[in-house]
């Protein structure tokens, strides 16, 4: 709502001389608005297929407040991806709604709610540890000879599932770089194991040292809460040339209709470091992630903090390394990237600046805190991803990537928005 009108004052005898505007008058200062955007959008990934959906958002704009006073944005996205008996089908959805509410408390609190929607159909699932084999049974059999067979072995490697999920979060700047990061979230899951997979027999195993990892592989509810500090002094959230990032969380929490509950601890460290002003800049990341008492095994294969995702593996952690490839309790990655740009110049009245980058990612698990070495081996066992891609900034806030990356265990392309980190 406006202001309320000042009460009318009466006429002076004399004209009053005009008062000179304030010297700290904004005269560029953001009006009072409401914006609203729709806009396709589309990604690929080599593990998922070719994405595509709408994202739309409702900002409200005010004078006092950077970038706005309170943002409501809404996804439709999905994958598709061949269907091993031939044609294409649905891989992967991920639908959101999120409310987004900076400067609260004298610009030290933001506050984001989101309710969200994922199924996937091909989750990966190579069995348990660091020495986990890729044995890729279809290569065996003749597609054109036994065409349901090769279908069937296609899928050793995956199961389903559906997962909704509701989430708060708040961030409080303490002082300085220094914020405070809380969040609760709860997501129930539905998991549906394929006949004949390699999730199936790791269940029907009378190894009981490799099924007690594998608990959640039925319907069961996670309700976790995150606590954690952040140090940040990077010069650019989108694409940074210089500072640091770092990231020391704890998580937790207990599981619904099945026994159990666990703890987790999140560590990152990030820096950004520019050669030649912010032509070419240097960028790294290490992440360290442990999980304690009896997790859903679907938590053995993510990374949690502020922003969880799924490592090692995939398009945000280990480039060329199939998505869901490693699970285990401890987790360690490590990212390094040479970014550069090449080409400058104005689209529309706004710049685009277009570089590529080259980059090296590593990293493994250990299957739990005691040493494995039928799950884990007895070697280093560093998973590796190694290639180079595409960046494509416009404005101050849009940025596109594409990425190519290989390992031992295959060739990953990718192609979404921002940097991995």
């Amino acid at each position: 709502m406006g202001e309320e009108p000042a009460p009318e004052e009466p006429a002076p005898e004399e004209p009053a001389p005009e008062e000179p505007a304030p010297e700290d008058a904004d005269s560029s200062a953001v009006p009072k608005k409401t914006e609203v955007s729709v806009l396709p959008g589309a990604a690929y990934d080599s593990n998922l297929g070719f994405g595509f959906g709408v994202v739309g958002d409702v900002a409200r704009f005010h004078p006092d407040y950077d970038p706005y006073k309170a943002r409501l944005s809404a996804q439709i996205f999905l994958y598709l991806g061949p269907r091993p008996a031939g044609g294409v089908r649905v891989t992967y959805q991920h639908h959101y709604v999120k409310l987004d509410l900076p400067q609260l408390a004298n610009d030290r609190l933001r506050l984001r709610f989101t309710l969200r929607y994922r199924s996937q159909i091909n989750v990966g699932y190579y069995g348990m540890g660091n020495a986990a084999p890729d044995t890729r049974p279809w290569e065996t059999i003749d597609r054109e000879l036994d065409p349901e067979g090769w279908a069937a072995a296609r899928q050793y490697n995956e199961y389903s599932f559906i997962k909704p999920e509701f989430s708060a979060e708040s961030l409080y700047r303490i002082a300085g770089p220094v914020s405070a990061y809380g969040a609760f979230r709860m997501w129930w899951t539905w998991v549906d194991v394929v006949d004949q997979s390699k999730l199936a027999e790791d269940l029907a195993s009378p190894d009981e040292n490799l099924t007690r990892f594998l608990v959640g592989a039925q319907r069961h509810g996670v309700v976790e809460g995150t606590a954690g500090l952040i140090y940040d002094t990077r010069d650019n959230e989108i694409a940074p040339n210089t500072g640091m990032f770092h990231e020391l969380a704890v998580r937790g929490g207990p599981t619904l209709e099945m026994p159990g509950g666990y703890g987790g601890l999140h560590l990152q460290a990030r820096f950004f470091g520019s050669l030649l002003d912010d032509w070419i800049v240097v960028a790294g990341r290490v992440m360290a992630d442990a999980l304690f008492g009896q997790p859903p095994f679907l938590e053995l294969s993510r990374y949690a903090g502020q922003w969880p995702d799924y490592g090692p593996g995939g398009a945000v952690s280990i480039r060329g390394v199939p998505l869901q490839r490693y699970h285990g309790k401890i987790k360690l990655i490590g990212n390094f990237e040479l970014r550069t740009k090449l080409l400058r110049f104005n689209l529309f009245k706004r710049p685009l600046e277009a570089g590529l980058i080259a980059f090296f990612d590593t990293g493994r698990v250990w299957a739990d805190w005691t040493p494995q070495p039928t799950l884990d081996g007895e070697a280093l066992g560093l998973a590796v991803g190694v290639g180079g891609g595409l960046r494509i900034q416009w404005g101050g806030t849009f940025m596109v990537r594409a990425d190519v990356g290989w390992s031992p265990d295959g060739l990953g392309v990718y192609f979404d928005v921002n940097h991995i980190f």
